[in-house]
């Protein structure tokens, strides 16, 4: 199986410009033209449960997006570990995402910020597209994990909240916060937002997308 995997990845990224990053159980694409995440499953085997996710900032309340600042995309050798290197402004944004080696069901998507000449205020969005386009959205209290289908995530630092928009233009004053259950529609996105002062040297920021492996939707209610 791990040479099956192996070969699938050499292909990928030769041939379609992508790169495949999997532990085994959950797996993930990166588009290197689009440059994005997508196809995210919690089995290999199976359909996608998160169709794309896309990181952006807010500095100075304004919107930028990732995949517009790219500088370079690599795996790091002999691992799952994706690294996409970018810069806004005079901030240095390192964005590593990686399946656990420990817990299978576990992708972690980590924000590095580098180097700023002064004091920045930040919003990180994180812009989560499932599979499927309609469903109902339910929040954990006592864990702080969102959940969507099959899907749980949480941000691991503090101050953050899932909203909901159908705005194109990631307008942050038209997003609805889900306090405790929503419904998301087929023209509605979910954004995780996550606010941050840098003040330092170095600043790391920790998203966690966990696959719940049962054959059914979590049940929440």
């Amino acid at each position: 199986m791990k040479k099956i995997l192996l070969f699938y990845i050499m292909i990928s990224t030769f041939l379609y410009g992508e790169y495949l990053s999997t532990n085994g159980k959950v797996s993930f694409f990166y588009d290197t033209e689009m440059q994005r995440l997508h196809s995210i499953k919690g089995d290999v085997f199976d359909s996608p449960s998160i169709s794309q996710i896309e990181v952006g900032v807010m500095l100075e309340k304004k919107i930028y997006l990732l995949r517009d600042h790219v500088l370079d995309v690599s795996l790091v050798e002999g691992t799952s570990i994706l690294v996409i290197k970018s810069r806004i402004e005079d901030v240095d944004i390192n964005t590593y995402v990686f399946p656990s080696s420990y817990d299978k069901k576990r992708v972690y998507l980590i924000n590095e910020f580098l180097n700023p000449s002064v004091k920045k205020d930040i919003e990180i969005l994180y812009r989560v597209i499932p599979y499927n386009d309609t469903g109902v959205i339910g929040y954990i209290p006592y864990k702080n994990y969102y959940t969507y289908g099959k899907a749980r995530f949480k941000s691991l630092n503090n101050g953050s909240g899932l909203y909901i928009s159908n705005d194109e233009y990631l307008d942050v004053f038209k997003f609805r916060k889900v306090k405790n259950k929503d419904v998301k529609y087929q023209e509605d996105k979910l954004f995780l937002l996550l606010r941050l002062l840098i003040k330092r040297k170095k600043v790391m920021t920790w998203w966690l997308l966990i696959f719940q492996m049962m054959n059914g939707p979590i049940k929440l209610f």
